[in-house]
């Protein structure tokens, strides 16, 4: 469960979500079917691994998914990586945050976005929160996100063999 935010070196941030508490929805060919919630130290990692071993009829159908993590992301050091930081307590909020930021979620998950209206809505008016994308095997490649950070910190065995190869062929 990687994401990125940034595009160019120095800037580009990649962290590994697998741990992070917050909420996750699996979405099927026709839209999303599935919330849910995670709010042990397993994250949404497990809870996600959880529905893929135990999947009954209603959730058979999940081909992929988004998280919405409620723990703070830190830089570590210059190595371009970032990590989860649990939190023990939410942070006050006032109301009109939490609306505001309820409603962009709910435009991102549905689509509603409209041309010049809605397009854009952002998480919490440019605050504190930040959007992250999901990691693909696209961005392994050089000049991607992957490719712009320090593979050593990077505990995915797959993925580092996968980067390996790529860098073998260039």
């Amino acid at each position: 469960m990687l994401g990125y935010r940034g595009i160019n070196a120095g800037t580009v941030r990649v962290c590994d979500f697998r741990r992070a508490r917050g909420l996750y929805i699996l979405y099927n060919d026709y839209g999303p079917n599935y919330v849910g919630i995670a709010r042990g130290t397993q994250g949404i990692g497990q809870r996600l691994l959880s529905h893929d071993r135990t999947r009954n009829d209603a959730q058979k159908t999940w081909t992929r998914f988004s998280w919405f993590s409620f723990d703070d992301v830190v830089d570590v050091g210059k190595t371009g990586w970032s990590e989860i930081r649990l939190r023990s307590a939410l942070k006050e909020v006032d109301a009109a945050t939490v609306v505001f930021d309820m409603e962009a979620l709910m435009i991102k998950v549905l689509g509603t976005a409209i041309q010049g209206s809605q397009i854009d809505m952002n998480f919490n008016r440019g605050q504190a929160v930040k959007q992250w994308h999901q990691i693909t095997y696209d961005d392994l490649y050089p000049g991607r996100p992957l490719g712009k950070v320090d593979i050593t910190r990077l505990t995915d065995w797959t993925l580092r063999s996968y980067m390996d190869e790529i860098d073998g062929e260039g």
